[in-house]
């Protein structure tokens, strides 16, 4: 009986049911594009935390989505992303360059005609943002 209390304990501890809470995760997290993710990629956690990762884009960007192995278990509430760290974990923050939809209309309709001229693009494409075009 004291064996097997022994090895029982010994177990416990291994997978962090009791002992110190030695046992911890490492959140691994990418970007994808041009931005900023809170917490610093390489945490460790304990069992069970919960983490709040906040993605800022860079100017001229916006978050679009998280991608990658463990995305999924990344929970979005009200503009919120929390995930419970319950294993080690790798995400990736996925930022999109904004881009802007471009409309001439000619005043009175018939009375001239706009062109665009940017190298290499035609007038139903979108633009970059701060993207010239003439």
């Amino acid at each position: 009986m004291k064996r097997f209390l022994t090895i029982a304990l010994c177990l416990a501890m291994l997978f962090g049911v009791v002992g110190c809470g030695k046992v911890q995760f490492t959140l691994t997290l990418s970007l994808d594009g041009e931005g900023t993710v809170t917490p610093t990629s390489g945490s460790k956690y304990k069992s069970g935390t919960v983490v709040e990762l906040i993605p800022t884009a860079s100017s001229g960007w916006s978050f679009d989505k998280w991608s990658g192995p463990d995305a999924a278990s990344v929970v979005t509430n009200a503009g919120k992303h929390t995930i419970i760290m319950d294993k080690s974990k790798n995400i990736t923050a996925v930022f999109g360059k904004l881009q802007h939809e471009v409309t001439v209309n000619v005043s009175p309709p018939g009375s001239g005609s706009v062109e665009i001229s940017l190298a290499g693009m035609s007038a139903l494409e979108r633009y970059e943002n701060c993207q010239a075009i003439s």
